[in-house]
């Protein structure tokens, strides 16, 4: 049985007054630690307009302020070490506005970035998901293979998207790592039409948008041997129609296309996570596998408080490694 003598006790106390000292001093060592780079890609299209969101304290939002209300909290919850970078969707293309930074030396200028973020910073009327996300991988990927990309979106496509002339994802799928959040509710609400300065004028009607792709509408491509009309031999999966979320007549109306964004992420290799508080967003970073070791400065405080409370623990331990119990007589 293990115990502990008396003098033993007395050389516990003095090293547990000195680590609890030493951790005191806020003593820091650099050392190899798991670390996470993590580019936001942020899909800033007109349907991110749509007031579908709510926050406890302002009530309904739009899905792009939502986004960006989560970014700014999450980013509180990141630990240094951290680094993040800040991306944008429009058209058919993402656009990157700075690469991965350390989250706590640079935390103003990130808020700031992200408090920037807004439909207006479009350059294009289309939303192409599915190019804009293939857009980002291989973006990522050329920037640096470690980086862990995570793409917000409502998984809109504008004009939609035909089940026979899907674009193709020319990469290396499963280079990259990372999670698809998806925006929105799951009924059609209307999307806001805004002037310049991003005046409110109403909302987009069914004549102002394409209601089908325009392989079906017969729109020519760049090239002008490409046959851009649907071959009526070609037999159709409807799954895949079903998974696409196309809806004719009413695309001037959105939702969150969650079955469409299901896909992607499928046929990427990557997550699918819905997004509805900033806890989804944190605990969906935590699934993510980290990106690289790297030397960091950590404080040793913490380690040195866990240590003086072992010496503590084994100071009060019982000189004989047992315990006494007292026996007592029943009378009946």
């Amino acid at each position: 049985m293990f115990f502990l003598k008396r003098p033993e006790r007395k050389k516990l106390l003095y090293l547990f007054w000195f680590s609890v000292l030493l951790s005191t001093l806020d003593l820091r060592v650099t050392i190899p630690t798991p670390t996470d780079s993590i580019l936001f890609v942020v899909d800033v299209t007109m349907s991110m307009n749509s007031k579908d969101m709510s926050l406890d304290e302002q009530g309904e939002v739009s899905r792009v302020f939502f986004a960006k209300d989560t970014l700014k909290n999450s980013i509180k919850a990141l630990q240094c070490g951290t680094e993040v970078g800040l991306g944008i969707f429009a058209g058919y293309q993402a656009t990157i506005l700075f690469q991965p930074i350390e989250v706590c030396a640079n935390y103003s200028e990130l808020i700031e970035s992200i408090g920037y973020l807004d439909t207006n910073m479009i350059w294009a009327g289309d939303s192409e998901v599915s190019k804009g996300l293939y857009n980002a991988l291989i973006l990522t990927n050329e920037l640096n293979k470690s980086h862990r990309l995570v793409f917000i979106t409502d998984g809109h496509e504008a004009p939609p998207i035909s089940p026979l002339y899907r674009p193709s994802f020319n990469g290396d799928v499963g280079a990259i790592k990372g999670i698809i959040f998806g925006v929105g509710g799951n009924k059609l609400v209307p999307i806001p039409k805004l002037r310049d300065g991003g005046v409110y004028s109403g909302s987009w009607k069914k004549d102002d948008v394409m209601q089908i792709d325009p392989f079906s509408a017969g729109r020519r491509g760049s090239d002008s041997s490409e046959s851009l009309v649907n071959d009526p031999s070609i037999i159709v999966d409807p799954q895949l129609v079903y998974n696409l979320q196309a809806t004719p007549g009413m695309e001037h109306l959105s939702e969150q296309k969650t079955r469409y964004l299901e896909l992607l992420a499928s046929e990427q290799d990557l997550t699918y996570l819905n997004l509805k508080t900033v806890d989804d967003l944190v605990d969906g970073l935590e699934t993510l596998p980290f990106s690289e070791w790297r030397y960091s400065e950590v404080s040793t405080s913490r380690y040195l408080i866990i240590l003086s409370l072992i010496f503590l623990l084994l100071i009060f331990w019982p000189l004989d490694g047992t315990f006494k119990y007292r026996e007592y007589s029943h009378q009946y």
